[in-house]
């Protein structure tokens, strides 16, 4: 029995070091359609690489008739506290309103005190409102 699982575990560590793991996570779609008028899009996948204080903070972008209609935050690893702060900030509601295209041109601040978790929460969604252009 330890031959067998030793060699699972070396089997295992050869495949994850070649670049193939064993296990592999699916992401959400990029976008969705609600209804006619209303787009989302997930940044899960676009901003894997977009890391906040702890890890990535992906969001949802809602689309309605062509304008941002709302920002929602998705689950991520920051710490409840600082993200709660940018939450607070009103932060998620700096591009209701604005067209994708307004959206990613739009200057937006860091929260002071969650820099790093905010700064991953706007790169998020200018990467999710370039692709939205781009998808026209």
């Amino acid at each position: 029995m330890k031959v067998i699982f030793a060699a699972l575990c070396s089997i295992a560590a050869l495949s994850v070091m070649a670049g193939n793991p064993l296990v592999v996570e699916d992401s959400p779609p990029v976008k969705r359609m609600v209804s006619d008028s209303v787009v989302v899009i997930n940044t899960t996948a676009l901003g894997k690489n977009i890391i906040g204080y702890s890890g990535a903070t992906p969001v949802e972008i809602y689309v309605t008739n062509g304008r941002v209609s709302q920002i929602k935050p998705l689950p991520n690893m920051e710490s409840p506290g600082y993200f709660w702060t940018v939450v607070k900030s009103g932060l998620f509601s700096m591009w209701n309103g604005l067209t994708p295209e307004e959206g990613k041109a739009l200057k937006v601040d860091a929260v002071s005190g969650s820099t790093f978790s905010s700064d991953a929460v706007i790169r998020n969604v200018r990467a999710g409102l370039k692709y939205l252009d781009e998808q026209r």
